[in-house]
């Protein structure tokens, strides 16, 4: 007969999530973290699919007595992203992260820490590890390179899943359940450059600024490092001949950047270009920091007249918020985000995260891109699309979780749509008649070097997730239990 699960198992989720940030995961590093759940399933004796993506399936019988539940499927994505807050700082691409606990908080040294969307691994192989919890039949989904646009929940046979119900641990506010998303894309630009000329130059690096998720963050005001070194190179130009050596800032397509570098010749006197240049930052940030070098030796650049026209084009592409919601207060509907800027050889590569709650116009969007692009001489390629999760108006997934939130905390939770991508809509739009809920733990500071997982939002989230299989896998008819409860009565 099903029980209650009355336990957190709260270590058992820390512990997990030591071992999987002892491994590379970062984007497009899919297969150590692969073999890991490989293993994990062979010692428990639970089946186990492998695909090319490195998309992992782990398949748990149901707790005694439950059998005939429905089975549910506990979906998180396996990579991370991991940045610094300095570009100088090596990111450990080969190595694991360094855990240290900050007050309530969990962190890691110098880098991200991952818990995007690594506790929602932890707590799914907590589940798969305890034999003494209840629950429904379980399949476990663990999903790669998600946060380069849900390459691998694209790339999954849905058809292997029998689960109709989906819980998604992709979430970082605790008490709230998400039950849309908007879609979106990936847009790489590549602008040509010429640099005939040799010059002296200086380095203007920005860094340490607060950084943030392209889609939860994107009405916040942060600001965005590279556009902003940009603005800064281009008032200068306004008052001293400026010529562009290289560009280079982010780490990632879909976070704000915290820092960004641009190499120039200038003809004006140092103390006067780092005077100019740190008032200027200082009237556009409240955190980081802003310095200026003279290097040593020439590097390539371009004319004066073409760097300015390539930092206008620059600052003129589209970035931010491009529509709001009209029947979602404060919850944008389209926008685009600036994540990443290489020199590389004779051009310029940039890279945008593209969000829409509508499909119509994240494809204008993407075509205004192209076009904006090849008129400036360039191409754009789009890729990583991915569909909005619809809102369903009746969802008894999200019901059974309201009531357990409502059973443990003796509050009400929110139900939100989000700007964020999440890999719900993809599932949905693959398996027909699917509910769907995300949630999760509070995540602070997601996709920046500041990211802290508050360790006890991370327990008290973990028993929610137990009471709601608990509540899944209440399978036993009232007839049925009843006649169980007299077998119990005669046992005893």
């Amino acid at each position: 007969m099903c029980k209650s699960n009355d336990r957190s198992g709260h270590e058992g989720v820390l512990r997990f999530f030591e071992e999987i940030s002892k491994i590379p995961r970062r984007s497009y590093v899919t297969a150590p973290i692969a073999e890991y759940l490989c293993d994990f399933a062979k010692a428990r004796g639970l089946a186990c699919i492998r695909d090319r993506s490195d998309n992992v399936i782990i398949r748990k019988a149901a707790s005694r007595g439950c059998e005939n539940a429905p089975p549910v499927i506990l979906q998180a994505h396996t990579d991370m992203v991991l940045v610094t807050s300095d570009e100088k700082q090596e990111s450990p691409a080969s190595e694991g992260l360094m855990l240290y606990t900050d007050g309530d908080y969990l962190r890691a040294k110098g880098t991200s820490l991952g818990g995007d969307d690594g506790i929602g691994v932890a707590y799914i192989l907590a589940i798969l590890n305890d034999g003494a919890l209840t629950h429904p039949p379980i399949e476990a989904v663990f999903t790669s390179n998600e946060e380069v646009g849900l390459l691998g929940a694209s790339a999954l046979d849905l058809t292997v899943l029998s689960g109709r119900t989906l819980i998604n641990l992709d979430s970082d506010s605790e008490g709230i359940f998400t039950a849309g998303c908007a879609g979106g894309s990936d847009a790489t630009l590549s602008l040509p450059i010429e640099r005939p000329l040799s010059l002296p130059c200086y380095t203007l690096t920005l860094k340490d600024l607060p950084g943030g998720h392209s889609g939860v963050n994107i009405t916040d005001g942060i600001p965005n490092a590279i556009l902003l070194a940009l603005k800064m190179l281009l008032s200068l130009a306004g008052c001293h001949p400026v010529f562009l050596s290289d560009i280079h800032g982010g780490e990632a397509y879909n976070a704000i950047p915290s820092f960004a570098s641009i190499r120039f010749c200038c003809e004006a006197e140092f103390d006067k270009i780092e005077g100019f240049c740190k008032d200027i930052f200082t009237n556009s940030s409240e955190s980081g920091s802003c310095g200026i070098k003279k290097e040593e030796g020439a590097f390539p650049c371009m004319r004066c007249e073409e760097s300015l026209r390539m930092i206008e084009a620059l600052l003129s592409l589209p970035n931010g918020v491009q529509a709001m919601e009209r029947d979602l207060a404060g919850i944008p509907e389209t926008s685009l985000s600036l994540g990443v800027i290489r020199t590389e050889g004779d051009s310029l590569s940039l890279g945008y995260a593209i969000r829409s709650s509508v499909n119509e116009k994240r494809e204008a969007l993407e075509s205004a891109l192209i076009h904006r692009a090849e008129a400036l001489g360039g191409r754009a390629c789009i890729g990583g699309v991915y569909p909005a999760w619809a809102y369903r108006e009746r969802s008894p997934l999200r019901e059974k979780c309201l009531d357990a939130y409502r059973a443990l905390c003796g509050k009400e939770a929110r139900v939100d749509v989000i700007h964020a991508g999440l890999e719900c809509g993809i599932f949905a739009s693959g398996l027909e008649g699917l509910d769907a809920v995300s949630f999760g733990p509070t995540n602070i500071a997601i996709h920046t070097a500041e990211e802290r997982l508050s360790l006890s939002s991370c327990a008290r989230t973990y028993k929610l997730l137990l009471k709601i299989l608990a509540a899944l896998a209440d399978c036993v008819l009232r007839a049925d239990r009843k006649e169980i409860n007299n077998y119990e009565q005669g046992k005893t």
